[in-house]
């Protein structure tokens, strides 16, 4: 007889969530999965923004690296230009620079003048 007690008092029992509990877990639920969204969709364009930079300065310095390795490295041309040309005297011995524009980036190259 008691289980029988026991099993009607757990049906009769109407604690639980109601249906506007529900909604309101559901709704608060909604708007941060919406934020959470926003910032990986933030994250995902400012990482494409960063791969491009990397490739665009990588295709730069190639370009700078196959310049100064032909066998006229100091000559203006193929859309690379010489802007300076300067020696400089340290303590310990004399550093020739050479500052290059390529695709409007510039890179100054220093080289050691053996004597």
């Amino acid at each position: 007889m008691k289980k029988f007690k026991k099993t009607g008092m757990i049906l009769k029992d109407t604690s639980g969530e109601t249906m506007v509990e529900v909604l309101v877990a559901f709704a608060l639920l909604s708007i941060i999965m919406l934020i959470f969204s926003q910032g990986l969709a933030s994250a995902t364009k400012s990482e494409m923004n960063a791969k491009q930079n990397r490739d665009s300065a990588d295709n730069t310095m190639i370009k700078l690296q196959q310049k100064l390795a032909s066998d006229t490295p100091y000559i203006s041309g193929n859309g690379i230009e010489v802007s300076e040309k300067t020696s400089l005297t340290a303590g310990d011995g004399t550093v020739k620079t050479y500052a290059y524009t390529v695709d409007g980036n510039t890179y100054v190259v220093f080289t050691p003048v053996t004597t």
